[in-house]
């Protein structure tokens, strides 16, 4: 297996394992400069990062990513992903798909981590009011093209 493949492998088996305590394992796969982007989140720094991730145990009441397919080559790796979960108060179990672009050093640390995925149909069209609104918005756009 190529470096980039073990890197991605080590990396998406982390994901797919994450719970609270293993966020102190970040230290030992990001680099502490790392740069991580959603459609939430622009943050720059381990510790920000955990903070990301922190957040996001804080408002779940369960939570679980299932990493798919991996490619990459060179220093960089993309993974597509499944993101199961539910929101403290909530019975109903959600799940939003999406893909992280991986960025390595040589040492093989995760100096960039961009995921992509679309927060209009996964959560803000989930929402009373507004989602309506982007759901007819949404049908509207696709008939027209």
């Amino acid at each position: 297996m190529s470096e980039i493949g073990q890197w991605l492998s080590r990396y998406s088996d982390l994901f797919e394992t994450l719970d609270k305590a293993k966020l102190e394992q970040f230290d030992q796969v990001f680099n502490h400069q790392v740069h991580f982007k959603d459609p939430f989140n622009d943050v720059t720094g381990i510790e920000s990062v955990k903070r990301v991730f922190r957040h996001m145990f804080n408002v779940c009441d369960s939570c679980q990513f299932e990493v798919g397919d991996r490619c990459g080559s060179g220093y960089q790796g993309f993974m597509h992903w499944k993101f199961h979960y539910t929101m403290k108060g909530s019975s109903k179990s959600r799940i939003i798909v999406g893909i992280s672009q991986v960025r390595f050093n040589p040492l093989g640390e995760v100096i960039e981590h961009i995921d992509y995925w679309d927060s209009a149909e996964y959560i803000y069209e989930k929402l009373p009011l507004l989602g309506g609104l982007l759901s007819w918005i949404r049908k509207r756009y696709l008939q027209a093209v």
